[in-house]
């Protein structure tokens, strides 16, 4: 089998290290997951559910990760595509998803990097004792989608919960 690492240049075989060190397979079918990276857009959209809280699992998977990556909002690449009394144009910028599919396909995801860490996770037991590079994403992520945190997760076992 071939040797994957974190920190691979190429995005699918990063993807799959991920995948594998995170046990991402289905429960059932054992299935591989697809992998990615946070998506803001489309959490943005959920949140519309009325949720006030997110919930973020298997932070520790991502330590050792040396760049970190969210998706803030997607370029548009398409043609002209009319949305209800809105024109998209090639260029636009969207930070909340549009969920049709002839508009997603055309999407670019926008990223924000960051840095990853190095530190264990496990023995942390709350927020503010995470590494300094987490609680910058974190913030990030709670700031941009204007939602509180709830729950972290920190490891695999249910001791290695952060309620916030």
């Amino acid at each position: 089998m071939e040797s994957l690492s974190f920190n691979e240049r190429d995005e699918f075989k990063q993807g799959i290290s991920i995948r594998r060190y995170g046990q991402e397979y289905g429960a059932t079918t054992g299935r591989p997951r697809r992998v990615a990276w946070l998506d803001l857009p489309l959490l943005r959209v959920a949140l519309e559910t009325g949720a006030e809280n997110i919930i973020l699992t298997k932070l520790d998977v991502l330590t050792g990760v040396e760049k970190i990556k969210i998706c803030d909002a997607y370029r548009y690449e398409g043609p002209d595509y009319y949305y209800g009394k809105k024109r998209l144009k090639k260029g636009v910028i969207l930070r909340k998803a549009i969920m049709v599919p002839d508009v997603l396909k055309h999407c670019v995801p926008l990223y924000h990097e960051f840095s990853g860490w190095k530190e264990d996770l496990r023995d942390v037991e709350d927020f503010y004792h995470l590494p300094s590079n987490l609680i910058t994403i974190l913030s990030f992520i709670f700031h941009k989608v204007n939602a509180l945190p709830w729950i972290i997760s920190v490891g695999p076992d249910r001791k290695d919960t952060i309620f916030l």
